[in-house]
């Protein structure tokens, strides 16, 4: 799995990329009975300095709330584990599309 974010802090034109690939560890919750074993374990490694890179989807807010969680069809949650991330420059990303998949999160979420 590699996961691919634009740094939004940086001028687009000389932008960078955070690259985050070859995970240690892969979290995923599937049911909801293991949502808070699932949360603890991540944050277990989150605490040891590893980062996390993945997603939660919306019915997983419903655990936040305590509200009963309807059923997903996406895993509840889905993250990666990672050492560290990768710094990739604009211009090297530009040099290597192929290599990538960009998924642009600021025009893909509610």
């Amino acid at each position: 799995m590699k996961i691919l974010f634009l740094n939004p802090g940086v001028n687009r034109k000389f932008g960078r990329f955070i690259l985050f690939s070859n995970p240690i560890k892969e979290i995923v919750c599937l049911k909801k009975n293991i949502i808070k074993p699932s949360l603890q374990l991540f944050d277990k490694y989150i605490e040891k300095g590893y980062y996390a890179a993945g997603f939660l989807c919306y019915e997983t807010g419903g655990f936040f709330n305590e509200i009963n969680l309807r059923n997903a069809c996406l895993p509840y949650f889905y993250f990666g584990i990672y050492k560290k991330p990768e710094i990739v420059s604009l211009r090297e990303f530009q040099n290597n599309k192929d290599k990538f998949v960009l998924y642009d999160l600021k025009n893909n979420t509610r």
